[in-house]
């Protein structure tokens, strides 16, 4: 049975997936380090994300690049970023964190390696560490 998905015409490459994460301040996937909306701003992602607007929209389909790579913030940004890490089996992780009484969401990538698998049987649940 071919699986369609339902956001992508073409399955992103890890090569594209690093590029968004190096446009986030980060020096690679793997990189483990915590980031915010603010640096995104920072880090001008909007403006990169901008310039590389129309290599993404040869991965989403149609509708769905009008969706998301328009009027592009940083709201948006995290959601491609998610999207596209989600194709390539890792994920983006948020916690909030409150500062000086203001919360703020912190976001990491997340290996597939420690990501703990859940697995439904009929009756329990089991657990893969």
């Amino acid at each position: 049975m071919l699986k369609r998905n339902q956001l992508f015409k073409i399955t992103p490459d890890r090569e594209v997936v690093e590029k968004l994460v190096k446009f986030c301040g980060l020096l690679e996937i793997d990189d483990y380090r915590e980031f915010s909306k603010k640096n995104l701003e920072r880090h001008d992602t909007v403006e990169k994300f901008n310039e590389f607007a129309s290599t993404l929209e040869n991965y989403y389909i149609n509708c769905k690049a009008i969706r998301y790579l328009k009027n592009l913030n940083e709201k948006k940004i995290i959601t491609i970023l998610r999207q596209f890490l989600r194709e390539i089996d890792y994920k983006l992780i948020s916690r909030e964190k409150y500062i000086e009484g203001n919360k703020i969401l912190l976001y990491h990538i997340e290996p597939p390696e420690t990501q703990n698998d859940v697995k439904f049987d009929g009756e329990s649940i089991i657990l893969e560490f």
